[in-house]
């Protein structure tokens, strides 16, 4: 899934926490973007392996929960928004394809890296990072969000969602201009990164 897709959810939760509980949206929000956007600066190591953590994302959240019920900490909830984005975005990287740069091809088993099994968890393959599918999620997470939120926080909502437009409109098209050695996106930013700090 997307990286717009993670952080739309993270937002999406944001505005339920936000419903249900008198804390700032805005701090909330901010925390579902980090949160859902957080795993995937391991595209900088080994993506899907060094921050994805779909069981101790969930296991942190599972903990942090009674801790909020007790103590009523606004700084306890935004970490529970950001945990459970997380860890969503952990778990929901096994509904796309592997790592590969072109899911489309189904060749990369690899989803994500369950640190508890110490093993790769195999994709299902429903649908992969910027085709029409995860697209119409992240339009249907921004609409779900922008009804419960307040119109101040819509430019955001509405910026991902172009943002996610046009990644999605270029998904297949990009992979064309990257030589078929780099298998991932992850190795290929890696590269690039390597020779302009040289």
């Amino acid at each position: 899934m997307m990286v717009f897709t993670h952080m739309l959810l993270g937002i999406t939760l944001a505005a339920i926490v936000s419903s249900l509980y008198p804390v700032n949206p805005n701090a909330l929000v901010v925390a579902g973007i980090v949160g859902g956007g957080f795993p995937d600066i391991d595209m900088l190591l080994i993506h899907r392996k060094t921050l994805h953590f779909p069981v101790i994302y969930s296991i942190t959240f599972i903990i942090l929960l009674p801790v909020y019920i007790w103590s009523g900490s606004a700084l306890v909830i935004l970490l529970l928004v950001g945990v459970s984005a997380a860890a969503l975005h952990s778990i929901m990287d096994i509904l796309g394809g592997g790592k590969e740069m072109r899911p489309w091809r189904k060749m990369d088993n690899r989803a994500v890296y369950n640190h508890v099994t110490k093993e790769w968890v195999r994709p299902l393959r429903v649908f992969y990072d910027g085709s029409i599918p995860d697209l119409t999620l992240a339009i249907l997470l921004s609409a779900i969000a922008a009804w419960m939120l307040p119109r101040r926080l819509w430019p955001l909502i509405v910026g991902l969602v172009l943002f996610s437009i046009v990644y999605a409109l270029l998904r297949r098209v990009v992979t064309r201009w990257i030589p078929e050695s780099y298998t991932t996106f992850s190795s290929y930013i890696q590269e690039l990164l390597t020779n302009n700090s040289r």
